[in-house]
């Protein structure tokens, strides 16, 4: 079975897919940024320090219920995308743990989606995708 990596380049639909994905967690991080900035500014607090590791806190908390209840966040919801389950229905725990990279975006993040699309298996999944046994597909897939 091939990698992400291996099947990339000529695949034009996983491509696509891993390209909506970045756009999609992008949104997510806007918001996440946004809501992150307003708190510090009103608290008097912004800093680089600060704003990175807030963001972390508040991507996480907002993607985890989004995605336990409705199977998406709004950044996935924009691009026509749902976190499934492989053996069982999407539920808090699977949330809880696919979503961890988010609080340590800016190191463990992009880890994360690159040793996913290094191991074999459904080249759409994260590393955090394969432990949690979920993948995010296209809505009607």
């Amino acid at each position: 079975m091939k990698t992400a990596i291996e099947g990339i380049g000529e695949n034009a639909h996983l491509r696509r897919h891993w390209l909506k994905r970045a756009a999609a967690a992008f949104i997510d991080w806007l918001i996440a940024t946004s809501v992150a900035w307003l708190t510090m500014y009103f608290m008097n607090c912004i800093t680089p320090f600060n704003t990175v590791i807030l963001t972390g806190i508040i991507w996480y908390l907002m993607a985890v219920p989004f995605e336990a209840k409705l199977g998406y966040t709004p950044g996935k919801y924009l691009f026509g995308f749902h976190v499934v389950s492989f053996w069982e229905l999407m539920g808090l725990k699977k949330s809880l743990i696919r979503n961890l990279p988010k609080l340590l975006w800016f190191v463990w993040l992009p880890l994360d989606a690159v040793i996913g699309m290094l191991m074999e298996g459904d080249p759409r999944q994260r590393l955090s995708d394969h432990v949690s046994r979920t993948c995010v597909i296209m809505r009607g897939e």
